[in-house]
């Protein structure tokens, strides 16, 4: 872990400041929020330590000489030796300990006013155990994982164009389909408009069922499978119900794995793209272990977001784990518009009510953004209302000519890709600045430590294997801000990659006093 405070870094001047140096020690490191009456001959005393630091360093015992001068506590060698090494060279190594130890204080506290009282008694061997994970040092985890014995049962994978038959609404639209067409068949009803026969049709929806079928049994198996491994590093949180979330989950999680960032940890993650249970409460219960395993949870930001995703994300702040939330960020449309062009009309179409309902909540760019590329509201309701026909006569949604049928008879659809373009690219911009900087509840309580977790919020997925491997190795860098006016502010602990407070500690006194009388005792 490496930290940075420019408040503590720029607090003593050249002319090292005596009251500055006092406020060092007495405030920031011994976590005393009021402030110290010193008297003229005692800061003479100090001064004079200032000094000897300065030109020729503190060992131990000299160390807890300055500290009794202060009339604080003494510390223990092992402590000394966690944040200085044997010496303190000079005041920047003085600085540089005390950073240190404010952000463990940030991780495996949440507070600093009695982080101080809790580790200075503490031996080497004692310290390393009562801060981890965090203390253990990277090159030790990333040996762990490099050597790690292989797996006896591996996942078998299901082909991308196959995972959406793993879903619950497919198999719904499936049996309500094939049930209406048998109707026609038997009512001999003609689909000579819709460019098929009914007998093809009918080849298509039993080729569509078997893959249904294999589907299922494959990821049931993976299910298993998950179940027999000893560890887990990831787990996925997504909500999968439509085609396109299933594929966009598997190319996210599949370019995720295969960088260049993790593919040498040897990591086990559950991906949900793989997996399947019959009842939900077995689901349930599966996902709920997954989580309690994982060390850490993605959370994929989508078109919309469930209880049951949320709830995964809540239970695993709640666990004092890291949460990475990966927003997609459109930066170019044209790429983007290609991409969905090809989405089955379903996609279209949701994304169509979505804009209807959502898109007063967008700033006024969204609208300049749309205007100027000559999209207004006529184009996602003409869609709206074609579509609806289009399905009330041909409800065959899953008949792989559905959407080719469909732009014989409408002629705006890449301008229509294009408003759902720059619609998706402003939503997903408001999603993350929500996520980073608005919702309360982007911060949230560790159970059993009262520490405050805050959401790791990554655009793109090589960013986010970088944070990720970061977060398994212990390899994270912090930096110290303060965030507000004093004296109602909270410290925040930013991770440097997201940009994002990974832990908080508030100034207000009373709900800090409130909050750490009730919370440890109740």
């Amino acid at each position: 872990m490496l930290f940075h405070d420019e408040t503590i870094d720029g607090l003593i001047s050249q002319n090292d400041s005596v009251d500055a140096f006092i406020h060092l020690i007495y405030n920031d490191f011994c976590g005393n929020l009021n402030i110290l009456d010193i008297s003229p001959d005692d800061k003479c005393l100090i001064e004079e330590f200032i000094k000897v630091t300065n030109d020729h360093g503190l060992d131990y015992p000299q160390f807890n000489e300055l500290l009794l001068l202060l009339n604080q506590k003494r510390i223990s060698e092992g402590f000394f030796h966690f944040l200085f090494n044997d010496r303190l060279s000079n005041i920047e190594d003085l600085k540089n300990g005390i950073i240190s130890f404010r952000g463990f204080a940030f991780l495996s506290f949440g507070q600093f006013f009695n982080a101080f009282e809790h580790l200075r008694n503490l031996t080497l061997t004692q310290l390393q155990e009562r801060l981890k994970p965090f203390s253990t040092p990277r090159h030790q985890i990333e040996h762990s994982f490099k050597t790690r014995h292989d797996k006896v049962l591996k996942i078998k994978r299901i082909d991308k164009s196959l995972v959406y038959y793993n879903g619950f609404i497919t198999k719904e639209h499936y049996t309500r389909e094939a049930k209406l067409l048998k109707q026609f068949l038997e009512e001999r009803r003609s689909l000579g408009d819709y460019g098929v026969s009914p007998i093809d049709l009918e080849k298509e929806y039993n080729i569509i069922g078997k893959d249904i079928e294999l589907t299922e049994k494959t990821a049931k198996q993976n299910t298993d499978i998950y179940l027999t491994w000893d560890f887990l590093d990831i787990y996925i949180s997504t909500s999968m119900r439509q085609s396109w979330e299933f594929r966009e989950t598997y190319e996210f999680i599949d370019n995720l794995f295969s960088s260049s960032a993790l593919s040498d940890l040897n990591l086990r993650y559950f991906d949900p793209t793989q997996s399947l249970c019959l009842n939900r409460i077995d689901k349930g219960l599966i996902e709920g272990l997954m989580l309690k395993r994982a060390s850490c949870n993605i959370y994929m930001v989508q078109e919309f977001d469930t209880m049951g995703k949320d709830s995964e994300l809540a239970a695993t702040l709640a666990q004092g784990k890291p949460v990475i939330a990966y927003v997609p960020q459109i930066q170019d449309l044209k790429q983007f518009n290609n991409k969905i062009i090809g989405y089955p009309l379903d996609y279209h179409y949701h994304r169509c009510i979505e804009m209807q309902t959502q898109s007063k909540a967008l700033d006024k760019d969204y609208e300049k953004e749309m205007i100027s590329n000559g999209c207004d509201a006529s184009l996602v309701d003409d869609f709206i209302t074609l579509y609806l026909e289009h399905r009330d006569k041909y409800p065959f949604s899953l008949y792989r000519k559905d959407r080719e049928i469909f732009l014989n008879r409408y002629d705006n659809f890449s301008q229509l890709c294009t408003a759902i373009s720059i619609f998706s690219k402003h939503m997903y911009d408001k999603r993350a600045k929500t996520l980073k900087s608005i919702h309360p509840l982007s911060v949230q309580i560790h159970l059993e430590s009262g520490v405050a977790n805050g959401i790791l919020v990554v655009r793109d997925p090589d960013t986010c294997s970088k944070l990720l491997r970061k977060i398994l190795l212990n390899d994270l860098e912090f930096q110290t801000e303060y965030v507000g006016k004093k004296p109602n502010g909270v410290w925040a602990l930013t991770e440097t990659i997201s940009g994002c407070p990974f832990r908080v500690v508030t100034e207000n006194r009373r709900l800090t006093n409130s909050f750490w009388n009730f919370y440890l005792n109740s």
